[in-house]
């Protein structure tokens, strides 16, 4: 094709000459896409309407069951759920039973917090990846998931996505029993409520709504 275009003020192109010219970034951004590319995480945004033009998926999930490389295609499987959280990334791997597991977490994308060196240290078949986007406590590294605890029944370790609507209740009545807290996110409940040797698990989904 003959002749140099370049973009106008409304995001056409015309013709003027040699070769194709790109849009100007804050027509590509602004005019375009009203500004959704700017990831950010709204726990740190002074917009008061960030919910409205931020991502608004809340947390990417995902698992590997059976593979040599768990770990490799949980972060792969991460990397591609990049857009429903932002502010932190983990996996965790396990061989099964009777092995302990191996976990790596941090704050900052998928890429960010996973190397080369970091995915050969995470060995296991089996493996469970996390990205949060905060729904309910803070973007700090306690709050990063995948939560993993060794209890009464052994290790557990769990990622989660969602909001448990009566966890205030939940987490008032686990510490008046005495239950710890490590963190601010609703999550580790679920933690506290399976590790609890005399429920055997099944009771918990009636707690969740009680």
């Amino acid at each position: 094709m003959g002749g140099r275009r370049e973009a106008t003020s409304e995001g056409r192109l015309r013709r003027v000459g040699g070769k194709r010219h790109e849009f100007r970034k804050h027509l590509l951004n602004h005019a375009a896409f009203r500004g959704l590319f700017l990831v950010t995480s709204p726990d740190n945004s002074e917009n008061p309407n960030a919910r409205e033009i931020y991502p608004q998926h809340e947390c990417g999930l995902f698992g590997v069951f059976g593979h040599p490389n768990a770990a490799v295609l949980t972060y792969y499987g991460l990397f591609a759920l990049q857009h429903r959280g932002q502010e932190s990334a983990g996996i965790v791997t396990s061989n099964g039973p009777g092995t302990s597991f191996v976990s790596h977490k941090d704050m900052g994308l998928v890429s960010q917090v996973f190397g080369q060196a970091e995915l050969e240290q995470l060995k296991g078949s089996r493996a469970i990846g996390h990205t949060r986007y905060s729904t309910t406590g803070t973007s700090t590294i306690k709050n990063a998931q995948p939560f993993v605890v060794d209890c009464v029944r052994g290790q557990m370790a769990i990622a989660h996505n969602g909001n448990l609507i009566n966890a205030d209740i939940l987490r008032d009545e686990l510490e008046r029993k005495g239950s710890i807290f490590q963190t601010t996110a609703d999550s580790e409940i679920i933690l506290h409520l399976l590790a609890q040797p005399t429920d055997n698990g099944g009771k918990l989904r009636a707690r969740f709504h009680s």
